[in-house]
């Protein structure tokens, strides 16, 4: 059974397909409300659910954000069961289907899904057909680099290359690669978003070696600066952006309207938020559900701490309302610049600064 999902609020009729950027789907984080916020402030941006295993985390596969494309990300190496959950995401409003290759996490072990999979391209090319033949939407492919780290960089690009081909082989046009050798053994998922060391080359070897496919970045992203740099210098045609951008969703809003000021962007995104919070709470959702990932708003500015703050308590408060989410960030926020170091303007500078985050 379809769960409930509140209401759906039309927020942008915008379409994505022609934008190089999109947000990667991440557990406890990319679910409808999110993505409600990051329609908002970027309407173009490619959004992601949750990534939901086929055979027991449907529940994770909720639209809620309005009509703007959504893929519904899904693990598992059992083509009947992925198929099963694939039909399920196609009924519940999503237009494509993403298959998690790339998740180092234990249970994702266990079960031999997520980068565990990519130890048999057979298998994974083997559901990538069978996604094809079932449906009529398109099929993406999310993996890393190897799941290999202690082979060198040439062995790990034939590796790729070879998962590559025999997915492509299947039906698959769209390879989302994650810069960095996934660790089965020894590092948390965590680490794993960080220890192994980024190794964007190789990403640009495969979008250089197969130019029928669509081949997007992920990994390591911290700002635009450094997403347009890969764009700039090799042919890789998107960038997928994670956890910087749930943390600062507003540096999304330089993706189409860059040299904003921040406050501008929130003083619009929490206006719309609030309409948003209220008509979900009028369907039953619990408004600490939608305020959690606002939480990043007001990074940057001076008094968000205290934002951030009220934003925390109301959280805990089933009766808060838009109203009282937008007072949360009026009345610490003063009109003042950010503080020194931090830009009043939506992407101001263009130098990519290096991080090891994902």
């Amino acid at each position: 059974m379809v769960p409930a999902i509140g209401v759906v609020v039309d927020l942008s009729p915008s379409d994505p397909t022609a934008c190089g950027w999109s947000v990667a789907p991440m557990i406890d984080r990319t679910d409808q409300h999110f993505r409600a916020l990051v329609r908002i402030v970027a309407p173009r941006v490619r959004l992601y659910s949750e990534m939901a295993v086929a055979t027991g985390s449907l529940h994770r596969l909720v639209r809620g954000e309005g009509p703007a494309q959504v893929a519904a990300q899904l693990a598992g190496t059992e083509p009947a069961a992925v198929v099963a959950a694939a039909r399920v995401a196609a009924d519940r409003g999503f237009d494509e289907i993403n298959l998690n290759c790339g998740c180092p996490g234990p249970a994702a072990l266990a079960g031999g899904y997520g980068a565990a999979a990519m130890r048999s391209p057979e298998a994974v090319a083997d559901v990538v057909a069978a996604l094809t033949s079932a449906l009529a939407l398109p099929v993406s492919v999310k993996c890393r680099i190897s799941i290999h780290p202690e082979r060198d960089q040439d062995d790990q690009l034939a590796e790729l290359n070879a998962f590559v081909e025999r997915v492509k082989a299947a039906g698959c046009r769209h390879f989302i690669v994650h810069a960095r050798a996934a660790h089965l053994h020894g590092l948390s998922p965590r680490a794993n978003r960080s220890v192994p060391p980024l190794s964007p080359h190789l990403v640009y070897a495969i979008a250089d070696a197969h130019p029928s496919c669509r081949v997007e970045i992920n990994g390591g992203v911290q700002t635009l600066a450094e997403g347009r740099a890969h764009r700039e210098c090799s042919a890789v045609a998107a960038v997928m952006i994670g956890r910087a951008a749930y943390d600062d969703p507003l540096m999304l809003a330089g993706v189409d309207t860059p040299g904003r000021p921040r406050r501008a962007v929130l003083e619009e995104t929490v206006e719309a938020m609030a309409r948003y919070i209220d008509a979900q709470r009028d369907h039953g959702v619990a408004p600490w559900a939608v305020i959690r990932h606002m939480l990043g708003l007001p990074r940057g500015l001076p008094g968000g701490k205290r934002a951030r703050q009220r934003l925390g308590a109301l959280c805990h408060d089933a009766s808060a309302s838009g109203q009282a989410m937008a007072a949360a960030f009026r009345e610490p926020l003063s009109p003042d610049a950010p503080k020194t170091g931090t830009s009043s303007r939506l992407e101001a500078s263009s130098r990519p600064r290096q991080s090891s985050q994902p």
